[in-house]
């Protein structure tokens, strides 16, 4: 029996006869619709079920209510359906919408003005200027690096939307002066402390965090797991709590939070600090990809030396690896290196220590290794020899 049936069963425990049939319908028709929402923010089927069940909630509390339902008078009865009709209905509409989302505003990406330049080191802030004296170079700079540089996500979460999805998991919210936040979750007695000072940003009036300081905050102030389902507009489990990441119209990419999981981890592990990029490249055809034999919605880690060889005054960037997570699409997943930049195919490593031995023979290299796991606190990532890689043109 799949667990759609089990939970029916219990739900319309105490109905019999054609009542218990029309309850199952119905309560079978908000499954599935929920179902169907859920995978539509990119679950699998399996996680769809799941995650459509929770949202019903316990099934002995459904057939209580139900039990009210169809024993009273008829004005009671007509009254409670509705609610209990309602209820779902809201319930569904609060899990498509998820918590609102918006691109970075303060994202400057080459703008090649002042405030931009500052941004740079002080070297290349000055060949940049240079570049800019001479008529029509700053049209070419900005040209080449747009192309360089990937579509910027959805990655700034409306504060309020947060604590409204974790209080409907039971956690309990009280905020204190400032952006300081006391979370209790349930079955425990001690509030933990988040502290939003340092990483809220306001927008029209509207708190907002970035994923990355989301993610960081609640790792570092919460002990509870924090596990990802999904694709786009992802589902973060925050103990009990689920919040979904965005909307249908502006969904966060769930890559992005395994980027930001993997930054600290990456770092320690290569010995300095990264770069990292957003899953949003513009056109991936355009990028050179690799194959490994996986099943599509495969993840991979990508660490590429690129940076200590391309001209990085373009993006800001000084010579560090650079770090991007990449999902397996039509069996294949893009790199963050353009076709015909004029670099050469990179070569595929195994380990960090080819990495660093292949960028002091300024030999162009990407390490490639495979995701595993949902929750964020404990993902743990296998390299794939390069005899099982093949890198493809687009």
């Amino acid at each position: 029996m799949n667990p759609t049936e089990r939970y029916l069963r219990r739900a319309t425990r105490g109905l019999w006869g054609q009542k218990r049939r029309d309850v199952m319908t119905e309560l079978r028709g908000a499954i599935e619709d929920k179902v169907y929402r859920h995978r539509l923010c990119g679950l699998s089927e399996i996680e769809a079920e799941r995650a459509a069940l929770r949202d019903l909630g316990s099934p002995a509390v459904i057939a209580r209510e139900l039990g009210i339902v169809h024993t009273g008078p008829q004005v009671v009865r007509t009254t409670l359906l509705l609610g209990v009709a309602g209820l779902l209905g809201l319930q569904a509409v609060a899990q498509v919408n998820g918590i609102r989302a918006i691109p970075d505003p303060q994202l400057r990406l080459c703008a090649f003005d002042e405030d931009y330049l500052k941004l740079l080191p002080q070297t290349s802030a000055q060949q940049v200027r240079q570049q800019l004296s001479h008529p029509g170079e700053r049209g070419k700079l900005i040209a080449d690096c747009l192309k360089r540089s990937p579509t910027p996500g959805n990655q700034l979460l409306r504060v309020a939307d947060i604590w409204v999805s974790l209080r409907a998991g039971g956690v309990k919210v009280e905020q204190l002066p400032g952006s300081l936040y006391h979370l209790t979750f349930p079955g425990h007695t001690d509030a933990q402390l988040v502290d939003f000072t340092q990483s809220a940003r306001w927008v029209k009036g509207e708190k907002y965090v970035d994923v990355f300081s989301l993610l960081m905050i609640l790792d570092n102030s919460t002990d509870t797991p924090l596990r990802l389902s999904g694709t786009l507009q992802p589902v973060l489990r925050v103990g009990p709590a689920s919040l979904t990441l965005g909307t249908p119209s502006a969904p966060v990419a769930a890559n992005d939070l395994y980027t930001a999981a993997l930054v600290a981890p990456v770092t320690q592990a290569v010995g300095h600090e990264l770069s990292f990029t957003s899953s949003n490249l513009k056109d991936p055809n355009s990028y050179l990809a690799f194959e490994t034999g996986a099943t599509d919605g495969t993840r991979y880690a990508v660490l590429d030396n690129r940076n200590f060889f391309c001209d990085c005054m373009l993006g800001g960037l000084a010579p560090r690896y650079l770090l991007s997570v990449q999902t397996t699409v039509h069996g294949r997943v893009p790199t963050t290196v353009l076709s015909g930049e004029g670099q050469g195919v990179p070569v595929i490593v195994a380990s960090v220590s080819e990495l660093h031995r292949a960028t002091q023979q300024r030999q162009r290299a990407i390490l490639i290794s495979r995701i595993d796991g949902s929750d964020l606190r404990r993902l743990t990532l296998t390299p794939i020899p390069a005899d099982q890689v093949k890198v493809v043109q687009p």
